[in-house]
Order: structure tokens, then C-alpha cells, then sequence
């Protein structure tokens, strides 16, 4: 239902966790996920604003482009001016980050949430601002995500707040950055996961090796 007091939805667009462990290749790791969205929706819904979850299984369109653009404009052809856009694969992301957002909104200036990766973690977009076809053709899912909206935004006289970048957990190495993290279910989940990761296990040379070499899998979330 409609917020009329603050016209502003936010989109939560994500994968169900079965398509997350096909998709990041994570095994045994349904738990994780199924976590990671609960997490983030329990976050959405601390700010009071109305919540819109796209997943596989609604999402319209050929590439990742399209059906995020498609998404997008589903919410504001429902009656919204402003959409803030989140997935459920950044675990530090939480209400403080979007109530920012949704402040920015109301003051005209939008916000985006910078992933360690290069892409985003959230976008705050109003309805007047969005150029369907030029958002669809955006570099989604590569390293170049981040400038790519700042220019988007700037070329039309818009100076984008910047978040606090944050982290995405994309593949099997991001477990370990996580591990030092406060959520102790969070954690509890990686351990046991990484348990059962064949030998010989990571250290700490080999974690960097291939969490540098995994730096491919950029924006969020991360769909076929």
C-alpha cells in the first residue's frame, strides 16, 4: 500500500537464497543466504517505508539491466516519486543507511551506497530523474558501476551523496572478510560453511590471492 506521507518505497531486489548458492557457487550456503535476507529486510523495515521485493520470479527482462530498470519503473508506475534500491548480499547495510537516503530524497539530492568492488550497494533515485533505457545501459555488475551512476547523475546537474562504501559477499573468499564482523549468527553460519571447504584450507596468503583475483563479480545483486 501506498506511504502517502512519504512516497517513497524502497526495492529490495534480490535473488531467493536457492538461486544465490547456484549463482556464487557457495556450497552448503542456503543457510547463509536465507539469513542475509532476512537480515536486510529486517533493516527495510525498521525505517517505516514501504518495501517492494523483486526476485527471480518477478523480475522482467533479458539482462541485469532490464529487469532492474523494469523493477524500478514497476514501483513508480504504482504511484511512488522516490525509490531507494537495495539487494541482500551487503551485511553491514542497515537502517541508518537508508533512512539517509530517504532524507536526501526528500531534500532533492540523491545517494548512492559505494560497494568495496566498485559497484553499489543502494541507489536513491527519483521518479522525474529516471531514464529507463539509460539506466538499463549502464555498466551493471562490473567494476565501473559506481562511476558510471555518478555520471549519470551529474550529467544532469546532480551531486549524489556517497555512503560509507561497504563490502558485498559474492563469492566463497568474501566468507572470510566477514568473519571479524558483530553479527555473531552471521558468523556462527561462515564457520560452519567454511568447515567443510576441502583441503588444503585457506590461509591467510591464499585468502588474499583469491579474494584479489575474485574481483569480478561486481553490483548487486548478481543474477544470470
Amino acid at each position: 500500500m501506498l506511504n502517502k506521507s512519504t512516497n517513497t518505497a524502497i526495492l529490495l531486489f534480490s535473488n531467493t537464497s536457492q538461486k544465490e548458492v547456484k549463482e556464487k557457487q557457495i556450497r552448503n550456503g542456503r543457510l547463509l543466504f536465507k539469513h542475509l535476507h532476512q537480515k536486510v529486510l529486517s533493516e527495510a523495515q525498521k525505517t517505516g517505508l514501504d518495501i517492494l521485493v523483486f526476485n527471480e520470479n518477478n523480475q522482467v527482462g533479458t539482462s541485469f539491466g532490464e529487469r532492474f530498470s523494469n523493477a524500478i519503473e514497476t514501483v513508480f508506475n504504482q504511484g511512488y516519486d522516490h525509490v531507494i534500491t537495495i539487494g541482500n548480499d551487503s551485511p553491514e547495510l542497515n537502517s541508518a543507511h537508508i533512512l539517509i537516503a530517504h532524507e536526501n530524497l526528500i531534500r532533492q539530492r540523491n545517494t548512492l551506497g559505494p560497494a568495496l568492488d566498485g559497484g553499489v550497494y543502494l541507489i536513491g533515485i527519483s521518479k522525474q530523474q529516471f531514464l529507463k533505457d539509460e539506466f538499463a545501459s549502464l555498466p551493471w555488475q562490473t567494476s565501473e558501476l559506481l562511476n558510471a551512476l555518478t555520471a549519470f547523475f551529474t550529467k544532469k546537474t546532480l551531486n549524489p551523496f556517497l555512503l560509507q562504501p561497504l563490502k558485498d559477499l559474492d563469492s566463497k573468499s568474501d566468507l572470510f572478510y566477514f568473519l571479524n564482523t558483530k553479527n555473531s549468527v552471521l558468523e556462527s553460519i561462515i564457520l560452519t560453511i567454511i568447515s567443510t571447504f576441502s583441503i588444503p584450507t585457506y590461509t591467510e596468503q591464499t585468502f588474499s590471492e583469491t579474494y584479489i583475483k575474485n574481483q569480478h563479480n561486481k553490483g548487486s545483486p548478481v543474477l544470470a
